[in-house]
């Protein structure tokens, strides 16, 4: 996907209104935004034919299934390349795609699916377990090394107690900053980051690596219009955060020397 100059021509694509009426949707009755423009932004980049199984590198990912018919209920899906004809192969990169970024209340859902991040916003933990499953990435744990890139921290908080009921938990349009607009699903997505990257830290120690930085304002999950601005945080980086970047570095030249990557 374009990430310079071209980035803003596409989103506004992508974030088309679901709805001609959805400024007037209060109460969030469908989704924001439609996704087939999403689709057809992907089908510019990747081939409709595309499989998992056709990637040249070892990939997964997660999203959350809303009716699994073989065991009657809901559930997460874990899609990935690292068992030779396994029938997760078969699924094409797009389909996997829509999938785990249909994220509830912006995106309808895709073929039955809701994005991941519902279930695994961090999914570092999901990476492990497959890597040292003895069926799928066969690795031993004492070998095996972990790097997290996070997409940047808000410092998002709600600052004294509140007696919310349902419609102010999910969609709160008078939120003020530190407290995001959707702020049951945030909490949701960000305490499950956090959460595995505990769990990670605690099983790896330091074979594991996570690289998330605080941004200086907070960005909305479907906040295009500030792409640019978070590009231009990333090449700041070594200079805004110089101890974090240099802990960084060290780590990589330390643990992902080729020996250890084959």
């Amino acid at each position: 996907m374009p990430c310079g100059k071209s980035h803003a021509k596409e989103a506004d694509k992508i974030f088309e209104p679901y709805s001609i009426l959805e400024k007037f949707d209060l109460f969030r009755l469908n989704p924001k935004y439609k996704n087939i423009n999403l689709e057809k932004a992907l089908s510019t980049y990747i081939p409709h034919e595309l499989k998992i199984e056709d990637l040249q590198r070892k990939a997964l990912s997660v999203s959350f299934q809303l009716f699994n018919p073989e065991e009657g209920n809901w559930g997460p899906e874990i899609l990935d390349n690292l068992e030779p004809g396994c029938p997760d192969g078969k699924t094409t990169a797009i389909d996997a795609i829509l999938r785990s970024s249909a994220a509830p209340t912006f995106f309808p859902s895709y073929q039955g699916y809701v994005d991941g991040g519902v279930v695994a916003n961090n999914p570092s933990m999901v990476a492990l377990s497959r890597a040292i499953d003895q069926k799928k990435g066969k690795k031993k744990i004492g070998k095996t090394f972990l790097l997290s890139i996070g997409t940047g921290l808000s410092h998002n908080a709600i600052l004294k107690d509140i007696a919310w009921g349902a419609t102010p938990w999910v969609l709160n349009p008078f939120a003020k900053a530190p407290t995001p607009a959707n702020p049951l699903l945030s909490v949701f997505m960000e305490g499950a980051a956090d959460i595995s990257h505990y769990q990670c830290t605690q099983i790896l120690g330091e074979k594991y690596f996570r690289f998330d930085p605080f941004l200086d304002k907070g960005i909305e999950l479907d906040d295009w219009k500030n792409v640019t601005y978070l590009i231009e945080e990333a090449k700041a980086l070594p200079y805004k955060d110089p101890e974090g970047w240099k802990d960084l570095v060290k780590w990589v030249r330390k643990n992902f020397k080729k020996e250890k990557i084959q």
